[in-house]
């Protein structure tokens, strides 16, 4: 169940909820994620782990305090543009010209 807290509610000094997971409960702008203690995790991993599966995050705190996230691997890779079949695409397998490294050597006062 989305917001379903796993453990203790955050609970301030006073021994109040906290009011700022309140109003951004209330608020709807953000989905509501699960959280869990770092003492819990390794009692709780299997569950854990079938609730990222299924594409829901978990905030991990230590004192209150979020120091990890467990979320869903991207689903696919991002392919990288091939930039040399591209260069290849527009100048050929040879361009005419000189070579990089000859005109750097040029630059640097080397011969060619």
């Amino acid at each position: 169940m989305p917001g379903q807290q796993i453990g203790p509610p955050f609970e301030d000094a006073g021994g109040g909820v906290d009011c700022r997971l309140a109003s951004r409960a209330a608020t709807g702008h953000l989905p509501d994620m699960k959280t869990t203690s770092v003492q819990q995790v390794p009692q709780r991993w299997t569950e854990i782990l079938g609730w990222v599966a299924a594409g829901e995050e978990v905030e991990v705190t230590q004192q209150d305090k979020v120091v990890a996230k467990v979320v869903p691997a991207p689903s696919a890779r991002v392919p990288q543009p091939d930039f040399l079949a591209r260069a290849q695409a527009i100048w050929g397998a040879h361009p005419a010209g000189k070579t990089l490294s000859t005109v750097v050597a040029e630059a640097r006062g080397g011969e060619s």
